[in-house]
Parts: structure tokens; sequence; C-alpha cells
């Protein structure tokens, strides 16, 4: 008997912890897909099964725990893939869309890892998704003009607290794509918006 009470103290009190942490994982998707019909004056109508209208099929999963104080730690996998086959959104990264780990207060955000720039229609931190002719007309898009699908490794993004309705946005990486080399010979990128 003694050892059941024992049992159920302990089960209780690891109930009582879980339940203190407030902590999140979402698990998510978009599939992102349509049937394009096109047709050529004098020329044959094509139908052809397109995948990534609108930024391509993804799933990730996402997750937040509360530090107190204002605080909280997260941390953001995602993974593109094809719609009509399942193939891998990029061959060799497990996470092709975004991998990020991220601190938030009352000073702003902080994020590292894998992630969009911040002109990219990629990732939680792009500050640019518009164009006024939607999906309908997909390549006279903004999105195609001044919008790019860049995804950038080794990164480090800022997001300051509102202050009178504006935000800045600070975005550095020290390798695109890899970060092998001295300092001089990788590819950086740098950015910096008001919103």
């Amino acid at each position: 008997m003694k050892l059941a009470k024992t049992a159920l103290v302990l089960a209780l009190a690891s109930a009582g912890t879980m339940a203190a942490a407030e902590s999140q994982v979402t698990l998510y998707g978009t599939i992102d897909g349509a049937v394009v019909v096109n047709k050529a004056k004098g020329g044959d109508a094509t139908v052809s099964l397109d995948d990534g209208i609108a930024g391509g099929s993804v799933w990730g999963l996402e997750g937040s725990e509360d530090l107190g104080n204002g605080y909280s730690v997260g941390f953001l996998l995602e993974n593109g893939f094809t719609m009509d086959n399942g193939a891998a959104g990029e061959d060799g990264k497990a996470f092709s869309k975004q991998a990020t780990l991220s601190l938030s207060g009352n000073f702003g955000e902080l994020a590292f890892g894998r992630m969009g720039g911040l002109a990219s229609y990629e990732g939680s931190y792009s500050i640019w998704d518009a164009s006024p002719l939607g999906t309908d007309y997909l390549q006279g898009g903004l999105g195609n003009t001044f919008v790019t699908g860049q995804i950038n490794n080794n990164s480090i993004v800022y997001v300051s607290p509102e202050f009178g309705g504006l935000k800045i946005h600070a975005q550095y990486s020290n390798g695109v794509e890899e970060d092998t080399q001295k300092w001089s010979r990788n590819s950086h990128y740098y950015g910096f918006v008001a919103t």
C-alpha cells in the first residue's frame, strides 16, 4: 500500500510540473498546387499539375516555452515538399524552408538559423508579401519582380518592439549557403528595414 501511495504522489507531482509549464508545440502544413491549362493562339492546349503556385507545399513544427517575466523561447522547423510525388523540398536538408531558434521579450525578438531574407516571400521574418495581381497572373505579380525566394543559412535577425507604429527589422547572414571559408570569402546577406 505504501508503494501505491508513493507512486500516486509522484504521478501527481509530475502532472503538476507538466501543467505549470506553458509550452506549446504545433504541427502544421499547407498543400499548394493547381491544375494549370495553357493555350497559345494556334497551339494545342496543355494541362498540367503544378506545385508551388503560391509559395509551395510545406509542413512544419513550431513550439514555444514561456520563461516568465515576459520572455519566451521558440523554435520553428519547416520543410518543403512536392505535392504530386512527396519529394523533399531540397536534397540534403531536413528542414529546407526554415530552422530557427528565437528569444522574445520586451526588447523585441532575436532569432538564429536558416530563414528567408527580409525581402523574401519565404519565412517568418519576411516583411514583404504583396502583389496587385494576386495568383491569377503569377508571373506578372510583384512577387516575381521585387521579392525573392532567398533562404539564408547562418542567419541572425532582430525585430524591435513597436515604437509609435514603427518597427525595425535587421538581418545578417555570415554565409548564405555555407560558412566554411574565411569570413571575406563567404557570401553574406545584410538587410535593414523599417515598417
